[in-house]
């Protein structure tokens, strides 16, 4: 008779922690032990919206003082011309978006691993 392989050891590490503190503050690889990754993850979604919002706080303060007219869009196609467009920042939270998103999914479904490569199977 077959005996089937020894299930591997889950890690001590819950989905229901993880999973929270990677959906409000980008940190289950924190609590993972994925030190290293978690801080470039948390830097890299922080400093994307920090980035958005440079671009766009000085086109919203040419917007905001007044009605839309023809010196407002003047304006506008000026701060173009000297500019960044804000795409790139908007890109970069994106993929960070996608990252984070994938790291969720794979929380979920018992997939995700911590530091010494166990999954981290069990909710509570």
């Amino acid at each position: 008779m077959l005996n089937p392989p020894p299930l591997p050891d889950p890690s001590k590490k819950r989905i229901l922690p993880a999973f929270l503190l990677g959906l409000f503050f980008c940190a289950h690889r924190l609590y993972a032990g994925k030190y290293a990754t978690g801080f470039i993850q948390i830097l890299w979604i922080f400093g994307s919206f920090a980035w958005f919002e440079m671009r766009t706080t000085d086109l919203m303060n040419l917007i905001h003082p007044g009605n839309l007219d023809f010196a407002t869009l003047e304006r506008i196609s000026d701060w173009q011309q000297t500019h960044p467009t804000p795409l790139l920042p908007i890109l970069s939270m994106l993929m960070a978006g996608i990252w984070i998103t994938l790291d969720i999914s794979l929380l979920m479904a018992g997939k995700f691993k911590d530091r010494t490569g166990k999954k981290i199977s069990r909710w509570i």
